[in-house]
């Protein structure tokens, strides 16, 4: 086995290449099952002591990849994992022997010193596989010996969207220090040997810094004393809708679960009753919401964790990106930290996009509890006052936590690791940040929890997220509907709407103000482009235009636009909808 450091000259020269064409292109750990099956008695209270710290603040991971056999989707070349990603094939992946060491190779008396045959598999992860520059990588191991941490398998995440490199952590150590459930974490610098190639074998090329995150399964539950047969959902795309199609007892015949996964990915446990229970109360608006979440939901919990996700801005927890845990019983549902990679992003993009001021209202749609307003728990919780007040005190408790500095030593030991890898090959090829910003944007986590405050506040006073219809030709008229918009606090709306040629409405066709309905007739004009734009109107005046936004040849945004044709034979298209909630891509 050679030295890495030899391997860094040769590998100086293709991270070069790297750095230019970017420029040019802009632990299958076991531990037995309890013998009781008994619930535990407080089946969820967390504490420092459910983090086990086996890792250092930066573990050395070197890393042999050989190809494995057919039958067990490990005959593959590392090369071919990587151009193709996870969606390659179901379970692809490579065999693997993992060693722990320093800078300088393994060492001798750590994990897998000596090996020299697979001690483990490895596979590309990350739902964007194929198109991320940089991979994301599971270990499993073969055996529980093998493993030097007490986790089913290694999660090596390269978070390539996030300039710092260590959001998804931060949020984990502040998520676990502030009582909210949390996968714990630490930094890895991973070499490679690829000996599925004979030319590159027998050599460890440096393939940067990650993020080594514990995986959600039932380990992360026995670690943290919780129902080891409790149910475990990791959330995809999950908006609270009964959604009867997908979301089934796996004892139905229709059950088909990759429906079922591509909502909530099933962790752990095949008992959904408690789920499919929860969910049918919860769309009934006949049913009190007070009942349904004192009944399925802690309250500590939720609001936490709600708060949490609106002071960093990570709008995209809305949809996916949490786990939601339940124990047997009649205990209620907990949400745990997931995928934070979305949080405290804000100034970031301000710094590194280059059309992000000009989204103007758009930004309205992406903080405050506004995308959570799309998702029917968080419409109906937060649609009663004394629960819109549950949240406010943790919001207000999170906002003075981050202005005192609380959090500041967990950013600055991030920091102090990250930033030497981010600014060196091979990570630097790929920094979106120069060091001014980088350390920039380390010092706005106080300034950015203030924003996110704001946007919260002004959240509360607009009305609620509302999106377009296809527009529709009846004889003469044009029938333009939308969703119906309603403030939290149960007062009034109105809308007005308009008709334009021109996207910035100075040739406007139509305004009609005052409107009770969701939907407005008006005789078709003449064949051609045209443009809507409908607002929404509290009794007090506060405005939301709707969910849509049109986008310019030149990259301009226009919020709550939308264009349509009208075409020779009298027939009616809406353009593509450009919207700002939704689930994420990026979850995994």
């Amino acid at each position: 086995m050679k030295n890495p450091h030899r391997a860094r000259n040769i590998f100086l020269i293709l991270s070069s290449i790297i750095l230019i064409a970017a420029v040019m292109t802009a632990t299958l750990f076991s531990e037995a099952a309890p013998d009781s099956g008994d619930i535990p008695d407080q089946p969820i209270q967390e504490t420092a002591a459910a983090y086990f710290n086996d890792d250092a603040p930066l573990t050395v991971i070197y890393l042999t990849v050989r190809r494995g056999n057919e039958k067990e989707h490990t005959d593959h070349a590392w090369k071919e994992l990587n151009a193709r990603g996870a969606e390659y094939a179901e379970g692809a992946g490579a065999e693997a022997i993992v060693q722990i060491g320093d800078e300088f190779g393994p060492l001798p008396g750590a994990a897998g010193y000596g090996l020299n045959i697979p001690n483990a598999t490895v596979a590309v992860t990350g739902a964007k596989g194929a198109d991320a520059l940089q991979k994301s990588y599971k270990i499993k191991f073969k055996n529980a010996s093998d493993n030097p941490s007490s986790q089913s398998a290694i999660l090596l995440k390269k978070y390539e969207n996030d300039g710092l490199r260590f959001r998804n952590k931060l949020c984990h150590d502040i998520g676990a220090a502030l009582g909210l459930y949390a996968s714990e974490t630490s930094f890895a610098h991973l070499y490679v040997n690829d000996e599925t190639e004979q030319e590159t074998g027998g050599t460890f090329y440096d393939y940067g810094l990650f993020t080594k995150i514990e995986q959600q399964d039932k380990q992360f539950l026995l670690r943290r004393e919780l129902d080891y047969y409790g149910q475990l959902y990791e959330a995809v795309n999950f908006d609270f809708k009964r959604n009867e199609y997908a979301l089934m007892p796996e004892n139905d015949p229709l059950f088909d679960p990759m429906a079922f996964d591509a909502l909530l990915n099933r962790k752990n446990g095949n008992d959904h009753s408690k789920l499919l229970a929860m969910l049918d109360e919860l769309n009934d608006e006949n049913i009190p919401v007070t009942q349904v979440f004192e009944r399925y939901f802690d309250a500590g919990n939720y609001f936490k964790w709600l708060a949490f996700q609106i002071i960093s801005g990570n709008g995209k927890a809305a949809h996916g990106g949490y786990s939601l845990y339940a124990p047997r019983g009649d205990y209620p549902f907990y949400f745990i930290l997931w995928n934070q990679n979305g949080a405290f992003m804000r100034y970031e993009k301000e710094l590194t996009d280059r059309r992000y001021d000009l989204r103007g209202e758009t930004l309205s749609y992406q903080y405050g509890v506004t995308p959570f307003l799309n998702v029917t728990l968080h419409r109906r919780v937060l649609s009663e006052a004394k629960y819109r007040e549950a949240l406010h005190v943790e919001m207000s408790e999170f906002l003075r936590q981050f202005e005192v500095g609380m959090f500041d030593n967990y950013i600055a030991e991030c920091k102090r690791i990250a930033k030497p890898f981010v600014f060196n090959l091979p990570d630097v090829a790929f920094a979106p940040l120069n060091i001014k910003r980088y350390d920039s944007v380390c010092g706005s986590f106080a300034a950015e929890a203030r924003v996110m405050y704001e946007y919260y506040m002004d959240s509360l006073r607009r009305p609620a997220p509302f999106s377009p219809k296809t527009p529709v030709r009846e004889n003469d008229d044009i029938v333009f509907s939308w969703d119906k918009s309603f403030m939290l606090d149960g007062s009034g709306v109105t809308y007005t709407i308009e008709l334009a040629s021109d996207y910035t409405f100075e040739r406007t066709l139509t305004v009609r103000e005052n409107i009770q309905a969701t939907s407005f007739n008006f005789n078709a004009p003449p064949p051609g482009q045209y443009f809507i734009r409908v607002t929404a109107m509290s009794d007090a005046g506060d405005i939301r235009r709707m969910n849509v936004y049109y986008k310019t040849l030149y990259n301009s945004l226009h919020a709550g636009v939308q264009c349509f044709y009208i075409f020779t034979d009298g027939s009616v298209a809406a353009a593509g909808n450009n919207t700002e909630t939704g689930a994420s891509d990026e979850y995994e």
